[in-house]
């Protein structure tokens, strides 16, 4: 898993890993604290690093069901987001997110 491993790289420089192995589980949800009160993974700038994120997370998000979706709510969000951005998708294909779910305002 190369993009597990990425991911895992880029958590430790953002100071997200404790310094142990991860599942890709723990990975997600410790990226979904993170990204709970930003928009891109600097906080308001859209960088290479979520462009390179999203290609890395794709093949793992295209395949969570629903309810892991839900459950990765803030990955999700900034999924969607990076996605459809002008010519990031480019040939992968779209992943489907429930937007009532992901876009509530209520907190």
């Amino acid at each position: 898993m190369a993009a597990a491993a990425e991911l895992s790289l880029l958590e430790k420089s953002l100071g997200l890993s404790k310094g142990n192995k991860y599942s890709a589980q723990g990975e997600r949800q410790d990226l979904n604290s993170y990204l709970e009160d930003k928009v891109y993974l600097t906080g308001y700038n859209f960088t290479l690093a979520d462009i390179l994120l999203y290609y890395g997370l794709h093949r793992f998000i295209v395949d969570l069901t629903v309810q892991e979706k839900e459950k990765y709510l803030n990955v999700s969000r900034w999924f969607c987001h990076i996605q459809h951005y002008p010519g990031i998708r480019q040939h992968l294909s779209s992943v489907v997110f429930i937007k009532n779910r992901l876009y509530t305002n209520s907190h």
